[in-house]
């Protein structure tokens, strides 16, 4: 039989504390007693010491996950549970393979912690997300604890991943852009000789200035038979037509080079529906004949609303927010290969905002597609057409850069229509 003094504490019930309290021997009749208030102030204070450091890895942004020396989990704070659905209490003794599967190089970086006895550093390693492609850092430390341990701290970076993305591509179309002004130059000088020397044929063709009359009678021409024989054989309608060409390329080339040239930023007042005519100007003379998709093929239809205010705007993205939606909306009508493709524009006014709305007739969007239309890289179309960042673009310059306002309606087989709006007042 026991001692008195050393009866099975589990006996009485009385709960966890006084199960620590006999255990530790501090019950009425222990003979250290009188050591009670101080061993069990420590032991209070290893409890707050111990809810504080598990409040501090919860309130981590980062995933904390630590595995011993057969890469069974130790711990793991709430983000953890978060990315893999499995709470802290039932992680600990699984193997950290099992807990996260998707995190490749994951299990070898804390191998190499532990064995090397320095961190183990994983950068931009694919893995789990639910909408779309996810990246994670990820830096595994050992433990000095005398045991062999290591705790991984691992963060999402998709944001940051997807940004330098953003900012390659930009450069891409930056050095896109340079090469294109530089071209529009180039095109110019030849431009201009055409259109001068058609303007010089007329004019040494004229039969009513003095110097061509001198001329032709030193040569024993008659000038007024001369002009009846271009006349029937049309030659003043073909100077007609390279005049026009000539006038129209040119008027392309300075859209491009006023387009793509760097803009200081600053806002003015302008008439949203002068911006749309000059965005559309540019999709007009822009096709690819390898997507086939070609703004001239394609029925559009302007309405403007009467008596439209200025907005205050930076002019030349809001020409690149209405041309990035005509093209938007082009290619699905591509894609789709919709019969008598349409695409209607309509400028408007309303509660103090005036708006742009462009609507297609093409196949339209589910409501996955919807929630994720404004996303940078995010595309419906096949790899290799389309980089993502148009809609993401008219996103940021009109709601970042302007305070605006942008909505999406569409149903799938319905088309789509999305309205961009800007405030009327400056700020």
């Amino acid at each position: 039989m026991k001692p008195p003094s050393e009866e099975d504490p589990r006996q009485e019930g009385q709960g966890e504390e006084a199960l620590r309290d006999k255990l530790i021997g501090l019950g009425e009749r222990s003979m250290r007693k009188s050591y009670y208030p101080e061993l069990r102030e420590r032991m209070d204070e290893l409890d707050r010491t111990g809810r504080y450091l598990r409040s501090v890895m919860d309130a981590m942004p980062s995933v904390l996950v630590g595995a011993d020396a057969n890469l069974r989990v130790t711990l793991a704070n709430a983000q953890c549970a978060l990315h893999t659905g499995v709470a802290p209490e039932q992680a600990r003794g699984m193997e950290i393979e099992a807990l996260m599967p998707w995190f490749h190089g994951l299990p070898g970086a804390f191998r190499e912690a532990m064995s090397r006895r320095v961190p183990a550093v994983l950068r931009k390693m694919p893995g789990k997300g639910g909408a779309g492609a996810t990246w994670y850092d990820a830096t595994v430390f050992p433990l000095n604890q005398g045991r062999v341990e290591a705790v991984a701290r691992i963060d999402d970076v998709t944001a940051r991943v997807r940004m330098e993305e953003v900012l390659v591509q930009t450069e891409k179309m930056l050095s896109v852009g340079a090469l294109a002004a530089g071209m529009a130059h180039e095109i110019n000088n030849p431009l201009a000789g055409i259109l001068q020397g058609v303007q010089s044929v007329r004019r040494r063709l004229a039969p009513g200035l003095a110097a061509n009359l001198q001329v032709a009678a030193r040569a024993g021409l008659d000038l007024q038979a001369l002009a009846a024989y271009l006349e029937d054989r049309k030659i003043p309608v073909m100077l007609d037509s390279i005049q026009e060409s000539g006038v129209r390329a040119a008027r392309i080339v300075n859209n491009i080079l006023e387009f793509s040239r760097r803009s200081d930023m600053s806002k003015a007042r302008a008439r949203l529906s002068d911006l749309v005519d000059k965005a559309l100007e540019l999709a007009r003379s822009e096709f690819d004949l390898k997507k086939k998709y070609d703004f001239r093929h394609i029925r559009i239809e302007r309405e403007d609303a009467p008596h439209m205010p200025e907005i205050w705007c930076v002019p030349t993205q809001v020409e690149q927010v209405v041309l990035n939606l005509v093209k938007n909306a082009a290619q699905a009508l591509s894609a789709s290969r919709t019969p008598e493709p349409r695409i209607a524009i309509r400028t408007g006014q309303a509660d103090g905002w005036a708006f742009v709305r462009v609507e297609d007739n093409g196949p339209g969007m589910d409501e996955a597609q919807k929630e994720r239309v404004f996303e940078p890289f995010f595309t419906t179309k096949p790899p290799g057409e389309g980089t993502g960042l148009g809609l993401s673009i008219v996103y940021y310059i009109v709601v970042e850069q302007h305070g605006g306002r942008v909505g999406v309606e569409s149903s799938p087989g319905r088309g789509a229509a999305i309205t961009v709006s800007f405030p009327q007042s400056a700020p």
